[in-house]
């Protein structure tokens, strides 16, 4: 299936029998989550991308907010939040996504707070001024997140052979927030990875993992140009 983007006008994909879908944006980093933890369950499933800017009418039917994630089933029924996505996720089956639930979903509330300035930059919320002194925010964060991995002395936040939810959960997250250093340098410094070694490591083996090609970083980054410098939606940024 196409990972261009839908709009106003275009149809619905068909469905497959017994196949999830997930609706879905490439650079949303809370869509990202549900795509990781599919793949990770080896459930049968397509993705499909919206536009959220022009959202096609069907899709409106679908989650009248016109927001993703958001995850139809077989039965004809549609979760609409991230969480609930996962729990559903959770709930197919295989082995569980989580290492130790309650802590895992203390992190994840947690990197709710880690990454929220970020998150403010590119929703709007926080304009490119240099006097909100994001940059000591974000960097804070990072310590916080080196220190998670000092802890716990694992390769991944909560284990050493492979990632789980709070991986999923969180990378994506980074990612958004490195690459705005990438965008907006004057505004948010990149953390020093010499003195975030375990921070470093992470990055380097989550790429590595068969989930770190869940998004081209340059097209991320182009992305988040376009929509911070220009004003531009460019869904389909990478794409021919």
């Amino acid at each position: 299936m196409s990972e261009k983007a839908l709009c106003k006008g275009q149809p619905k994909p068909p469905t497959e029998v017994g196949k999830l879908r997930l609706y879905s944006m490439r650079f949303c980093p809370h869509s990202a989550k549900c795509r990781l933890a599919l793949l990770a369950k080896n459930v049968p499933h397509d993705v499909v991308n919206i536009n959220l800017r022009r959202q096609p009418d069907w899709f409106m039917e679908l989650n009248p907010a016109g927001t993703v994630p958001v995850l139809e089933v077989p039965n004809g029924k549609v979760i609409v939040d991230a969480s609930l996505i996962i729990e559903h996720i959770e709930g197919l089956g295989g082995e569980s996504l989580y290492v130790n639930k309650v802590e895992e979903a203390a992190l994840m509330e947690k990197a709710k707070q880690l990454f929220k300035s970020t998150e403010d930059v590119i929703s709007g919320k926080i304009q490119n001024d240099l006097s909100t002194g994001l940059s000591d925010v974000y960097h804070a964060k990072m310590n916080e997140l080196e220190n998670h991995l000092k802890a716990k002395g694992t390769k991944f936040l909560f284990r050493n052979d492979k990632p789980s939810i709070a991986d999923f959960c969180i990378f994506p997250l980074l990612n958004e927030a490195q690459s705005l250093c990438d965008v907006l340098p004057s505004l948010i410094k990149p953390v020093d990875m010499g003195t975030h070694p375990k921070l470093n490591d992470y990055i380097d083996a989550m790429g590595a993992s068969e989930f770190g090609s869940y998004v081209d970083y340059f097209d991320l980054v182009a992305f988040h140009k376009g929509l911070i410098m220009d004003k531009e939606y460019l869904y389909n940024e990478g794409l021919f």
